[in-house]
């Protein structure tokens, strides 16, 4: 950057606008400090919905947030179990456009995912499961993920314990994923009826995926790579703290996301033929996130000093 441009009366003055904004954040956290001492035992939801009435984030303010970039590995699973292993439809250049698309639903909050980028990597690694997992394990996988994980009549998936328990303790076990450091997508070939995708593990960043669902569709369906960017964006925002707002309110009342004719909330997900969920984020779903990103960020900052 030229003296010219940090010295420019625009440029000064963004920096100005997102400090003020910062310092009345800050002011508003010591006022309930000193008032409200059991705010911070509230859920996360309601404190930043608080903060939001008290201090507004408005679009331009949010345009003159500063990007947090946060490292992401995709890790494509292959294997002879057709349940198991992803396609070759997802390769390289395949995953780096869907992160593009992925980013651009992150772009309102400013929060970019970056491949990990390295001598040894690109950020896309590819794990083959049948050396790694035995024959008969991935034989009883395949027959849980076809048949036992499935939606009930409330439409919420069952065995989700257990599919926890498959996925983090047998599936991804040997892949070490609870040793990294990044976000991290595991990309199979399906990951349950009704499924496209889940946060498996929000303590260690988690996503699994899958390239084919029956979500919306009666026999499992391969998805396009557009809809695979959504559900990224939308599991990626499990990691970073967001739950499903759609439905819920706060305690004075008002639902946590509007319904807007013209877009739903990217935390309301939805079935690829219906549209796919939604893509806007409230400005509190902002502030949560980018507190989620800011604290990881600052927490690899420490184990590197």
């Amino acid at each position: 950057m030229t003296h010219e441009q940090e010295s420019s009366p625009s440029h000064v003055e963004e920096h100005s606008r997102w400090k003020k904004y910062q310092s009345s954040v800050d002011q508003h956290r010591q006022s309930i400090l000193s008032t409200r001492p059991g705010w911070f035992s509230l859920p996360p939801e309601e404190r930043f919905y608080q903060q939001c009435l008290s201090c507004p984030l408005d679009e331009l303010t949010r345009s003159q947030m500063p990007f947090l970039v946060l490292p992401l590995r995709i890790h494509l699973l292959r294997s002879t179990n057709s349940t198991l292993g992803c396609s070759s439809d997802l390769n390289e250049e395949s995953i780096k456009s869907m992160v593009r698309q992925m980013n651009s639903y992150w772009e309102q909050a400013r929060i970019r995912f970056q491949l990990l980028s390295s001598t040894h990597e690109n950020g896309i690694l590819e794990h083959n499961l049948d050396p790694l997992i035995p024959k008969h394990i991935q034989r009883e996988a395949k027959h849980f993920i076809e048949h036992d994980l499935t939606r009930g009549p409330d439409g919420r998936m069952q065995n989700r314990s257990k599919r926890k328990d498959l996925y983090l303790h047998t599936l991804l076990r040997p892949l070490k994923y609870d040793k990294s450091t990044t976000y991290n997508v595991y990309f199979f070939d399906m990951t349950g009826n009704g499924s496209q995708g889940v946060c498996i593990s929000r303590e260690h960043r988690v996503v699994i995926m899958g390239e084919r669902s029956t979500k919306g569709y009666p026999l499992p369906t391969k998805r396009p790579h557009g809809c695979l960017a959504k559900t990224m964006a939308h599991e990626l925002g499990h990691a970073l703290g967001l739950d499903h707002p759609a439905g819920r309110t706060f305690r004075d009342g008002r639902r946590q996301c509007m319904e807007r004719e013209e877009r739903e909330n990217l935390m309301k997900g939805g079935a690829d033929r219906r549209g796919g969920g939604g893509s806007y984020l409230e400005s509190w779903q902002i502030c949560l996130a980018r507190e989620e990103a800011s604290g990881f960020l600052k927490g690899c900052t420490l184990e590197n000093q």
